[in-house]
């Protein structure tokens, strides 16, 4: 999975996984765990929750992997140099919501994905991501 791929290979990254709900959230940071687990980075696992994933590859490189449902009272605060949008035409927010947040997101030059399995649109709304 690229998340846990990128984990493993960035120093010192965050990434922050969005889902539709909780146990869909907890589910898939299970699974990344799982794949980490598989590799010669297991033994860097030094935390692993419900909520978050901490791989620590020496005294200072931290690389955190937080995945948080949807809901408005889990996003303040949270960001990260990756953000993923999981199943984002279901996400529980505001389609115009997200449009703004990516338009921010598309000023400061942060990476983010879409992932859905619905058809979901946002060039048309952001001029900025084209």
């Amino acid at each position: 999975m690229f998340i846990a791929a990128y984990a493993m290979c960035v120093p010192h990254s965050v990434q922050s996984v969005f889902s539709t709900g909780r146990r869909a959230s907890q589910k898939l940071l299970e699974l990344i765990k799982d794949i980490v687990k598989k590799t010669w980075a297991a033994d860097h696992i030094v935390k692993a929750n419900q909520e978050e994933l901490i791989l620590k590859f020496g005294a200072f490189d931290l690389r955190k992997i937080a995945s948080y449902p949807s809901h408005a009272k889990t996003l303040r605060g949270v960001g990260g140099d990756v953000l993923y949008l999981e199943e984002a035409a279901f996400l529980d927010m505001a389609g115009k919501f997200i449009v703004l947040v990516l338009c921010v997101l598309s000023f400061t030059n942060s990476p983010f994905k879409l992932f859905s399995t619905e058809k979901f649109s946002i060039k048309s709304s952001c001029p900025y991501l084209r």
